[in-house]
Protein backbone atom coordinates (compact mmCIF):
# COMPACT_ATOMS: atom_id res chain seq x y z
CA UNK A 1 0.00 0.00 0.00
CA UNK A 2 2.64 2.42 0.65
CA UNK A 3 3.99 2.14 -3.00
CA UNK A 4 0.87 2.80 -4.28
CA UNK A 5 1.05 5.98 -2.11
CA UNK A 6 3.91 7.29 -1.91
CA UNK A 7 5.83 5.39 -5.15
CA UNK A 8 5.54 8.44 -7.81
CA UNK A 9 5.81 11.05 -5.41
CA UNK A 10 9.28 9.68 -3.69
CA UNK A 11 10.80 8.66 -7.15
CA UNK A 12 9.95 12.46 -8.55
CA UNK A 13 11.53 13.68 -5.54
CA UNK A 14 14.57 11.76 -6.66
CA UNK A 15 14.18 12.86 -10.03
CA UNK A 16 14.86 16.52 -9.29
CA UNK A 17 17.29 15.76 -6.92
CA UNK A 18 19.15 13.51 -9.61
CA UNK A 19 18.89 16.29 -12.83
CA UNK A 20 19.46 19.72 -10.32
CA UNK A 21 22.84 21.06 -9.49
CA UNK A 22 23.20 23.07 -6.06
CA UNK A 23 20.62 21.61 -4.36
CA UNK A 24 21.12 23.17 -0.76
CA UNK A 25 22.31 26.89 -2.59
CA UNK A 26 18.83 28.43 -3.44
CA UNK A 27 20.59 31.45 -4.74
CA UNK A 28 22.94 29.21 -7.31
CA UNK A 29 20.22 26.07 -7.59
CA UNK A 30 19.42 25.03 -11.62
CA UNK A 31 17.77 22.38 -13.17
CA UNK A 32 17.82 21.16 -16.49
CA UNK A 33 14.49 21.54 -17.31
CA UNK A 34 13.98 24.97 -19.34
CA UNK A 35 10.04 25.12 -18.58
CA UNK A 36 7.72 23.04 -16.79
CA UNK A 37 6.46 20.93 -20.01
CA UNK A 38 10.21 19.80 -20.57
CA UNK A 39 10.17 18.61 -16.94
CA UNK A 40 6.61 16.90 -17.30
CA UNK A 41 7.94 15.28 -20.55
CA UNK A 42 10.94 14.14 -18.77
CA UNK A 43 11.50 10.68 -19.92
CA UNK A 44 13.29 9.32 -16.80
CA UNK A 45 10.00 10.14 -14.99
CA UNK A 46 8.08 8.32 -17.13
CA UNK A 47 10.55 5.48 -17.18
CA UNK A 48 10.18 5.24 -13.22
CA UNK A 49 6.16 4.96 -13.59
CA UNK A 50 6.41 1.99 -15.30
CA UNK A 51 8.89 0.77 -12.93
CA UNK A 52 7.31 0.79 -10.51
CA UNK A 53 3.98 -0.40 -11.59
CA UNK A 54 5.45 -3.60 -12.57
CA UNK A 55 6.58 -3.57 -9.08
CA UNK A 56 3.46 -2.74 -7.69
CA UNK A 57 1.39 -5.56 -9.71
CA UNK A 58 4.86 -7.97 -8.49
CA UNK A 59 3.77 -7.22 -5.14
CA UNK A 60 0.02 -7.55 -4.91
CA UNK A 61 0.61 -10.46 -6.99
CA UNK A 62 3.08 -12.22 -4.12
CA UNK A 63 0.44 -11.12 -1.26
CA UNK A 64 -2.04 -12.93 -3.03
CA UNK A 65 -0.39 -15.97 -3.52
CA UNK A 66 0.86 -15.61 0.23
CA UNK A 67 -2.29 -15.14 1.51
CA UNK A 68 -3.68 -17.88 -0.66
CA UNK A 69 -0.65 -20.30 1.19
CA UNK A 70 -1.52 -19.35 4.65
CA UNK A 71 -5.30 -19.27 4.57
CA UNK A 72 -6.41 -22.26 6.73
CA UNK A 73 -8.67 -25.21 4.99
CA UNK A 74 -12.33 -25.07 5.59
CA UNK A 75 -13.52 -28.52 6.96
CA UNK A 76 -15.61 -30.86 5.14
CA UNK A 77 -18.76 -30.50 5.11
CA UNK A 78 -20.69 -32.85 7.96
CA UNK A 79 -24.10 -34.67 6.70
CA UNK A 80 -26.42 -34.30 9.42
CA UNK A 81 -29.60 -36.47 9.75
Amino acid sequence: MSLIGFGDPVWRAFVILLRTDHVMDAASAATVWPTFEAYVAEPLLWYGRAVLLVLMLLVAAASVLLERKRAPSLPAPVAVS
